[in-house]
């Protein structure tokens, strides 16, 4: 089993701190674009986290080849049989996961909303 523990935690804010004082001090960037920078990089931790973790493998699984990763995985788009599958959890978490991305990306690059 792959966990989110306290590891992954310090890495990713060994590379937050890297990237701070990269833009920082390499790239001149404002101390308010910094603040949205951090919140955005813990945005994506913790999406990470809810998202992806835990990751079911155990050594005997992968040698035996009995991984299962797509087994609950949906390729088909659009394929819902019932108005209660639009208005389910997963679909409203999902709307609201891809949030931030529409007001912290612009910032983080510099787009204007007309383009």
């Amino acid at each position: 089993m792959i966990d989110f523990d306290i590891s992954i935690i310090i890495i990713g804010l060994v590379l937050l701190s890297i990237l701070y004082i990269y833009f920082k001090f390499v790239m001149k960037k404002e101390n308010v674009f910094l603040l949205f920078f951090s919140i955005f990089y813990f945005y994506l931790l913790i999406s990470i986290k809810y998202t992806l973790f835990p990751i079911p493998i155990t050594m005997a699984k992968v040698v035996r080849n009995e991984t299962a990763f797509l087994s609950g995985v949906n390729l088909i788009p659009f394929n819902y049989k019932s108005v209660n599958y639009l208005l389910s959890k997963q679909v409203i978490y999902n709307i609201l996961l891809s949030v931030p991305f529409g007001f912290g990306i612009p910032y983080i690059t510099k787009l204007n909303r007309k383009n």
